[in-house]
């Protein structure tokens, strides 16, 4: 038996008819270079091991490793074929913690095992290990075979029947790791009929991570794209009137009934983007108006926290956020400084009420947010870190911060969902909280269109402004050195 081939399975020997005779070469390589579009998985392990080493306490990294072994090994999602020693979730879990701990005191060891590669740089086996090798960013030695294919990519778990939010979440965080990501957006205003020759392109001259068709609304289409052109002033306006421009760009675009197509790709040299743009365009022939693309990768992951968040689609279709203009204002002074700082997006949450100003239901007087390292830089008079108020959501901080389940994205800053809103202010109670969750009641039992909604509103606004009339009254009074005497008076 060959030296190196006694190193890898014989499970692995069995289904890609790996002999003695078959032809290798054996060489060391950079673990990263190993995460390809073919190899998904690794994404879901990368995530787990984050959880495990940064000892994060929320489920969301568990279950979208359980997931994700489940697509792999269907009818028994928790035993590997060739491997009698995982025959359920904790043995995998404890296998790989294991595999991590040993691989921090030692290293990658190739007197133990070697990692399997076949066409493409993509891993045939050893996934568990290739994935710690990218976290602690070790070099591993490979036996690579270059006729051997995989492809472990999007349509394997989509065909295998992964969640879409789990497949969504682990293509956002490719990107996140993957400099030469771009997102193609394909118009409604696009021809059916031009399509399969303009996506031709793509297959052809990218590597496609992901293809998906958004639902959006008009509504939706309008607050996309402010999101996407914002800095486009020039044209498209600004939060003070209502970014005025969108409306005849969307017009141009948008086609009634049909969804927004997208394609997330890779490319080994990003100036081939601006060249595949321009001939996708000349085939649909109806200028600007049919093909966006982003240009760099911040923007590739600024625009896949819009749309591969269930939330944050929900809050392009059903939302108003640019209802209120002083909102919106703190939003950019907050993303000024953000940039200013080098702060971490992912690190913090804007929580309370903040949300529900983003739906339009009522506005707000200052932003609460909730943090895992200190960001206080962002802190003014209107902008507070809400700490205390953590012991009312029933959730840990990191469930809250890092669950994508919990968060919408506006504007690259995360918020709370409106189900999350309502657990803290169904604890704490309040007067005011009780008025709010019936707001975010009735606006979710109608998407915002109902007259219910319109009672609520005019109910919050008259015990708004009722605490306003009392309070400016108490302050007269004490003025006039009477409140003493009436308070005891009418006690």
């Amino acid at each position: 038996m060959d030296e190196h081939l006694s190193k890898i399975t014989e499970q692995l020997k069995k289904t890609k008819h790996i002999t003695d005779d078959t032809l290798y070469e054996m060489k060391k390589i950079k673990a990263v270079s190993l995460l390809t579009s073919k190899r998904l998985d690794l994404i879901a392990k990368l995530k787990y091991l984050e959880c495990l080493d940064k000892n994060y306490n929320y489920s969301f990294p568990r279950q979208l490793y359980e997931a994700h072994l489940q697509a792999f090994n269907g009818d028994n999602p928790c035993s590997e074929a060739g491997d009698d020693a995982k025959n359920n979730i904790d043995d995998y879990i404890s296998t790989f913690k294991d595999l991590y701990k040993s691989f921090s005191d030692k290293g990658f060891c190739k007197d133990i095992s070697l990692i399997p590669i076949g066409k493409d740089n993509v891993i045939l086996d050893g996934a568990h290990r290739t994935a710690i090798a990218i976290y602690q960013n070790l070099t591993v030695d490979g036996l690579f075979f270059k006729d051997i294919e995989e492809n472990y990519n999007y349509q394997f778990f989509e065909k295998n029947l992964l969640a879409s939010n789990y497949l969504d979440y682990m293509v956002l965080e490719y990107c996140k790791r993957k400099q030469n990501t771009f997102v193609f957006c394909i118009w409604p205003k696009a021809s059916n009929h031009l399509r399969k020759e303009a996506f031709n392109i793509l297959y052809q001259k990218t590597t496609v991570v992901y293809e998906k068709d958004i639902p959006l609304t008009y509504n939706g289409f309008r607050n996309f794209m402010i999101q996407i052109y914002k800095d486009c002033t020039n044209w498209i306006g600004n939060c003070e009137n209502h970014y005025k421009g969108v409306s005849s760009q969307l017009d141009n675009c948008y086609t009634t009934g049909k969804p927004l197509k997208i394609f997330v790709v890779e490319v080994s040299n990003k100036e081939e983007i601006v060249q595949i743009k321009k001939e996708m365009r000349a085939i649909f022939k109806v200028n600007k108006f049919s093909v966006h693309s982003t240009d760099n990768n911040l923007e590739t992951v600024a625009m896949l926290n819009i749309l591969l968040n269930a939330n944050s689609v929900y809050l392009l279709n059903y939302g108003n956020p640019d209802k209120y203009v002083k909102l919106n204002q703190q939003i950019e002074i907050i993303n000024k400084k953000i940039e200013e700082n080098n702060l971490d997006r992912d690190s913090f949450v804007i929580d309370s009420g903040a949300v529900m100003a983003l739906f339009g239901l009522r506005d707000i007087s200052d932003i609460d947010y909730l943090s895992l390292t200190d960001i206080s830089c962002i802190d003014s008079k209107t902008v507070e870190n809400h700490h205390q108020a953590l012991k009312f959501y029933q959730k840990n901080l990191e469930d809250i911060i890092l669950n994508p389940n919990n968060y919408l994205v506006y504007q690259g800053l995360k918020f709370i969902t409106l189900d999350v809103a309502k657990i803290m202010k169904r604890t704490r109670n309040l007067k005011k909280d009780l008025l709010d969750i019936d707001l975010i009641d009735k606006f979710q039992k109608s998407n915002g269109h109902s007259k219910k909604l319109i009672m609520a509103k005019c109910k919050f606004i008259l015990h708004h402004q009722y605490r306003k009339i009392r309070l400016k009254l108490i302050n007269l009074l004490k003025k006039m050195h009477l409140y003493d005497f009436l308070y005891k008076l009418l006690k």
